[in-house]
């Protein structure tokens, strides 16, 4: 799929500036993992703008697409077939690594970044590096860019010995990786992203291997990120349900049983799971169409979670 980038050079047009200014300062990387981009040009135009590097990794399983051609600052790549975002993401860590970057921030497609984001990324982590704190990674508030609705980061409580910093950062148990800023260092310690869990819960797994290692996941509460999960958003009586594609259900359950046996997550993660797998996997077979298919991709997923087969749907190629 061939992109126009005409829109990107209006927002490059200050990059050479930008650049000068920070050439003598640790270097950020973006990466941004696509798949069937449409209509991106201006989100990565604008996180372009913020970064020494941008890092493109296209994930679009399509023979006939071409990779995003390198303008200024912005490098790409096209994998040829869909091997899991995070792949894409440790791709571009490597990458990163190759080019000299000191901090990587990460994006999804379809999260709308604000102006100045990185910049008030790397000011933070100054700050709380400043005050002795452990940051493994910070992110912003990410809401539903269509509802105003805040996505839950699990909260664990605010940090006690750095109020003085206006009271801004709560510590949480996870959050998304679309905003999150990271010490490309840690990664030395830490390890990669786990690649055979393909989609859903790389994040969370990522957040709990930091816990496990001592690190702080920060939110930054002055710091928004308008963002979408799933299709669609089903509002309830009771409960608010994200909505996903069918084939998404195999990877979801797939990956909880997975995790749910691993001695680095949370105990309370695997007990929240183990309640709430069957009312998902009930409300979605009952009530969202097509029911067949997710019923499908549920007990295959749930099957292969049992006995450890990880990776790409089996099917999907």
């Amino acid at each position: 799929m061939k992109q126009s980038l005409q829109s990107i050079e209006v927002f490059n047009s200050g990059y050479e500036t930008q650049s000068h200014q920070r050439e003598h300062m640790n270097k950020t990387a973006a990466i941004v993992v696509l798949f069937n981009p449409v209509g991106v040009d201006t989100t990565i135009g604008t996180i372009s703008a913020q970064v020494d590097f941008c890092l493109l990794v296209d994930n679009t399983p399509n023979a006939e697409a071409t990779s995003w051609q390198q303008q200024n600052n912005i490098h790409s790549v096209h994998l040829g077939e869909n091997y899991g975002v995070a792949y894409a993401q440790n791709y571009g860590l490597d990458k990163a690594k190759a080019l000299g970057a000191d901090y990587v921030v990460f994006f999804d497609q379809d999260s709308d970044v604000p102006e100045e984001y990185v910049p008030q990324m790397v000011n933070s982590y100054d700050k709380l590096r400043s005050l002795d704190v452990n940051v493994g990674l910070i992110a912003a508030r990410a809401f539903n860019k269509y509802t105003g609705t805040t996505y839950r980061h699990r909260d664990k409580s605010n940090l006690k010995n750095i109020r003085s910093i206006i009271n801004r950062y709560s510590e949480v148990e996870y959050t998304l990786s679309s905003g999150s800023f990271v010490k490309l260092d840690v990664f030395e310690e830490v390890g990669l992203f786990h690649a055979p869990l393909f989609i859903d819960s790389v994040d969370h797994e990522f957040c709990w291997r930091l816990s496990t290692c001592g690190y702080k996941v920060l939110i930054d509460e002055e710091l928004k990120l308008p963002h979408m999960l799933g299709e669609k958003r089903r509002d309830n009586t009771f409960v608010t349900v994200n909505v996903p594609a069918p084939i998404r259900h195999y990877y979801v359950f797939r990956n909880w049983i997975h995790l749910c046996k691993q001695k680095h997550v949370p105990y309370q993660f695997k007990t929240r799971t183990l309640l709430r797998m069957p009312l998902k996997a009930t409300y979605f077979i009952c009530f969202e169409s097509p029911r067949r298919q997710r019923l499908k991709y549920i007990a295959k997923g749930v099957w292969h979670g049992l006995i450890g087969k990880l990776g790409r749907y089996p099917s999907s190629k």
